[in-house]
């Protein structure tokens, strides 16, 4: 299975730290990553991280201004792309295909594909069921709500804990 995982600076890169360590388990599970400036300096505030580790955890990493990549292509098969966080820039830009950046064009050829699974905004939008949060073409096409799982949640920069929605 092929995954696309998309991180900017908004608060929470906790939230995409963590799924790639999940993802990196999983043997069958290969991971495309794309890290925005912002989210690169996010990841050295908020964590202990360096964004070399957080990258080495992907399988694939990919400079956030190449929009000649190879996923801003629909050659490019994927299963699903993760943005997570995702800020309501981002949002907003996938919602009405402002590809100005390949982090937002691999949102948009994901959704034309129909394999766009999450986008994790404010850090519990997920795309799986409804939600009258987004307008009607994006909630007909993604499917959102939010992620019944246990998430993490910052307590402050370099500090994360685990919370239990169960």
């Amino acid at each position: 299975m092929r995954i696309l995982i998309g991180m900017n600076g908004t608060t929470g890169v906790v939230f995409g730290i963590r799924l790639l360590q999940v993802l990196a388990g999983m043997k069958d599970i290969e991971t495309h990553l794309i890290v925005s400036p912002a989210g690169e300096k996010t990841i050295e505030f908020e964590t202990k991280f360096k964004v070399a580790e957080v990258k080495a955890l992907a399988n694939f990493c990919y400079p956030f201004d190449d929009i000649g990549a190879c996923l801003a292509s629909g050659s490019f098969r994927r299963d699903g792309m993760i943005i997570a966080p995702c800020s309501m820039k981002t949002l907003s830009a996938v919602a009405h295909s402002y590809a100005d950046n390949l982090l937002t064009r691999a949102a948009d050829v994901t959704l034309k594909e129909r394999t766009l699974r999450c986008a994790s905004t404010f850090h519990l939008l997920s795309i799986w069921g409804t939600s009258s949060i987004l307008p009607e073409n994006i909630t007909s096409t993604w499917n959102t709500a939010t992620l019944p799982q246990p998430l993490l949640s910052m307590s402050g920069p370099q500090r994360a804990r685990t919370i239990d929605f169960s």
